[in-house]
């Protein structure tokens, strides 16, 4: 349609019905997404409501879904801006709205096939979740069966559990199928061992009670219902033992997954600024050359080599897009605008228009950073989801290298308390003298007997603090470790745990001496250094604003001069007696009255 509009000077009636029937599919596709989008949307926040456990996955799921909306929304204005002024504006801007509208079209069907796999894995995430909850129910409810008297043990209530258990069974196996049809299927933690087993207890458990039904009061009676019980508990613990399964599985599971997309996005991200790097020193190329260099036709295949790369670029984040809800309708629209201006810049250079090519070329870069500061919100996002940091109430707390160093001079602090204190304890002299150990003044005791004043309490309150700052010194070097191993860092960290190490073994061996505490003030010196280098090291001054103080001059050619040395020259040519022959001036003269008359 946009070809058809720029070969012809005007729309024929049959171009015209075209261009209408393509309004009218357009409004359908719309509606069909509209009300598609809008139960989704509704399924999502009807499911599991009343949960007191706030979903991340699903709020950003509903996020998604809102912004899906909003942008279909946004189609339907342009639309209706298309139909209504088509015959009134002009052929340069209905051109640029259909192709607006078609670049929307491309994130529709990404948006489509990102939202339908969320969803289904949404839904498998939840339905395993009460799986695992309801396994964990049946377990309570068979061991207070087993619990029960023995008139309200029947073998009706255990083939009911059975009943449970079979359709638990199902409902897993369904599950299982789902998961298979998801493009990147999760793990489902099962043990067809342990259910076989729990299968064969509860059928045991049934048969001894209908024995003991049979048998009534008799010894064999209690003997059976005994057998029961056991079969029952014995069901219950394997029960609870899956369901526990289960939910560490799913927890690693999880975990490993969010790890593996944060290293993924990590990958994409840097790839992404590769490529903006790229198209900048290409389009920097392009702008210092002609349209004969010979050079022109290997940067033109450079630029498709570029849009080549950027594809990987898209199929990863396409990839990564259908696991995490995070990325949003941002990331769709970024990546058209890179295919679409690397597209027109290709064809721009192949018709040999440089400044339009590079213009593309520069709406390209604009782009690609554009995602890439999207795309480095979400990585931060995700790797606080991944490592909470203190406070935030969630497990385990991955400790900042300025944490760290917060710490570290808090506990040099404890040290010097814990030195001055040794000393007055020692009437003046210093703790750790003539190689003395801290702790032994206390052990030795001189005879004395047990409740007379030997500094005991003292010494076990002095001990007391070592360990604890001991154990916090230990703390922080397993911290310093950590971050370590996640930043890569094998050169001055390595020799700083080391300086660690050492410290430690001082705070056993010797106790609060002023050598350890000078070792403990190297540590906190150390840290600031290391931290200092992580700060310069994320630094990068390829692309540092600065202000142009560069005076360029216009390289084009001047015509001006030119034309003024044309008009002088016919202006003299005009006025100017021409040499020659009297013969020929004769001529000239009559030639002009001629003319005049």
């Amino acid at each position: 349609m946009s070809n058809t509009q720029k070969e012809k000077r005007e729309l024929n009636f049959n171009d015209r019905k075209k261009l209408e029937a393509f309004f009218q599919r357009q409004k359908q596709q719309d509606e069909v997404m509209k009300n598609f989008n809008k139960q989704l949307k509704e399924n999502v926040e009807d499911f599991q409501k009343d949960s007191p456990v706030k979903d991340i996955f699903k709020e950003d799921l509903k996020e998604r879904l809102k912004e899906n909306e909003d942008q279909l929304k946004q189609d339907e204005k342009l639309l209706k801006e298309l139909e209504k002024l088509q015959d009134k504006i002009s052929k340069e801007e209905f051109s640029q709205k259909l192709q607006e509208l078609a670049k929307q079209n491309k994130n529709k069907k990404r948006s489509l096939e990102q939202l339908l796999e969320l969803t289904k894995r949404f839904y498998v995430n939840k339905k395993l979740e009460k799986l695992q909850e309801d396994l964990l129910k049946q377990a309570f409810e068979q061991e207070n069966l087993s619990n029960e008297s023995d008139d309200q043990n029947t073998k009706e209530k255990q083939d009911f559990l059975n009943k449970d258990f079979k359709d638990f069974k199902k409902q897993l196996e369904e599950l299982e199928n789902e998961n298979k049809e998801l493009k990147k299927p999760i793990e489902i933690p099962r043990d067809k061992l342990e259910e076989n087993e729990v299968e064969a207890e509860q059928k045991k458990a049934s048969d001894d009670l209908e024995k003991s039904a049979q048998k009534g009061d008799n010894p064999q009676g209690k003997e059976s219902i005994n057998n029961a019980k056991k079969s029952q508990k014995k069901a219950a613990q394997k029960m609870k033992k899956m369901s526990q399964g289960m939910q560490q599985a799913m927890q690693m599971s999880g975990g490993e997954q969010m790890q593996e997309d944060v290293d993924m996005l990590r990958q994409i991200l840097d790839n992404l600024l590769l490529f903006s790097f790229d198209q900048e020193a290409l389009m920097i190329q392009f702008k210092n050359i002609d349209v004969d260099h010979n050079k022109y036709a290997s940067y033109l295949r450079k630029q498709s080599g570029l849009r080549e790369h950027f594809k990987h670029v898209d199929d990863s984040l396409f990839a990564l897009s259908l696991r995490q809800p995070k990325l949003s309708e941002t990331v769709n629209k970024e990546i058209t605008e890179v295919f679409f201006n690397i597209d027109k810049s290709l064809e721009q250079f192949a018709d040999n228009q440089i400044l339009q090519g590079m213009s593309n070329q520069q709406f390209t870069i604009t782009a690609s950073n554009n995602l890439s500061n999207f795309l480095s919100d979400v990585l931060d996002n995700m790797q606080e989801e991944l490592n909470p940091s203190p406070g935030s109430g969630q497990g385990k707390m991955d400790m900042q290298l300025q944490d760290i160093i917060m710490s570290q001079e808090e506990l040099n602090k404890m040290m010097e308390k814990g030195l001055k204190q040794g000393e007055k304890g020692m009437d003046g002299k210093p703790n750790g003298e003539n190689g003395e150990k801290q702790g032994e003044r206390g052990k030795r005791k001189d005879g004395q007997k047990e409740g007379e004043n030997t500094g005991e309490g003292e010494d076990d309150s002095m001990n007391g603090l070592l360990y604890e700052i001991y154990q916090e010194q230990e703390k922080l070097r397993q911290a310093l470790e950590d971050q370590l191993k996640k930043n890569g860092d094998k050169g001055s960290g390595a020799g700083l745990l080391r300086q660690m190490e050492e410290v430690e073994m001082e705070l056993l061996n010797k106790g609060f001496t002023n050598q350890t505490l000078e070792k403990m003030m190297e540590l906190e010196h150390q840290l600031l250094k290391l931290d200092d280098a992580a700060f310069q090291q994320g630094e990068d001054n390829k692309r540092e604003s600065k202000s142009n103080f560069d005076n360029f001059d216009n390289n084009g050619v001047n015509q001006i001069p030119n034309a003024k040395q044309y008009f002088r020259n016919t202006e003299i040519l005009n006025r100017q007696v021409l040499p020659l022959e009297q013969t020929y001036k004769e001529k000239v003269q009559d030639y002009f009255r001629s003319k005049d008359d």
